[in-house]
């Protein structure tokens, strides 16, 4: 069983990009309503029991975090979500509190989903389908490599091909979880995917990439199911 919980990775991972982004903010005057603590022995996908009692802690810390950033910079959550040009720390910021706000909304979407799957998805992911579909990646990527000719790549042709690394190996994961656990683990995994798309392809957005994705799936031969979650995966990812 994995102890480090979702709280725990996003809650580690906005505490990061408050020190990279605003290095002259005073970081640790939130210290004290941090969920770190709480968050340690929690399992990867908390249940509902265990959202019910973090999400206070969760919330009230995000909360602090934001108006400390604003006393200190005069930017508040409404200005940065309306800037085109934040940073990427800025970014991770935005979309960890972003997610942890809909985990936390029990009328979101996200929540609901999430509390239909979790138990589930949680069995799954502890069985390891990332392993697995990382060496079927490998194994269509070649096969797709000498369809297309790699050979006759330059570097910049070869370097597009890397940006399908992580949108197949996300789709292969959906499409698993989906399997297993249903339509509502799938859509709250795209959600997750789609809140932090800047950091997951930020950089695969030109034309060339986007021929290619259409080319690989098409390569693949998926049945409908797959897909159309593969499809959803790319569909997100396509642009920055």
């Amino acid at each position: 069983m994995k102890i480090f919980s979702v709280f725990f990775l996003l809650s580690a991972g906005l505490a990061v990009a408050v020190a990279d982004v605003y290095t002259y903010c005073d970081e640790t005057q939130c210290d004290e309503f941090s969920p770190m603590a709480q968050v340690g022995q929690i399992r990867m996908f908390p249940n509902k029991e265990q959202v019910s009692k973090l999400c206070p802690i969760a919330l009230r810390y995000i909360t602090c975090t934001l108006d400390t950033i604003k006393e200190c910079t005069g930017n508040g959550i409404e200005e940065l979500m309306a800037n085109d040009s934040v940073s990427e720390p800025e970014r991770i910021l935005l979309s960890i509190g972003s997610l942890l706000a809909d985990l936390c909304d029990v009328d979101s979407s996200f929540h609901k989903d999430y509390m239909a799957s979790v138990d589930c998805v949680a069995r799954v992911v502890d069985e390891e389908p990332t392993p697995e579909c990382k060496r079927e990646r490998m194994t269509i990527g070649t096969e797709f490599l000498n369809a297309v000719g790699l050979d006759d790549m330059d570097e910049n042709q070869k370097a597009d091909i890397t940006c399908l690394e992580m949108p197949a190996t996300i789709a292969c994961i959906t499409s698993a979880l989906q399997k297993y656990c249903g339509a509502a683990a799938r859509r709250a995994i795209l959600h997750i995917v789609r809140e932090f798309k800047p950091m997951i392809q930020a950089e695969c957005s030109s034309e060339n990439v986007l021929k290619l994705k259409r080319d690989f799936l098409d390569f693949l031969n998926l049945d409908d199911e797959d897909h159309d979650v593969y499809r959803s995966v790319f569909d997100i990812l396509k642009r920055r």
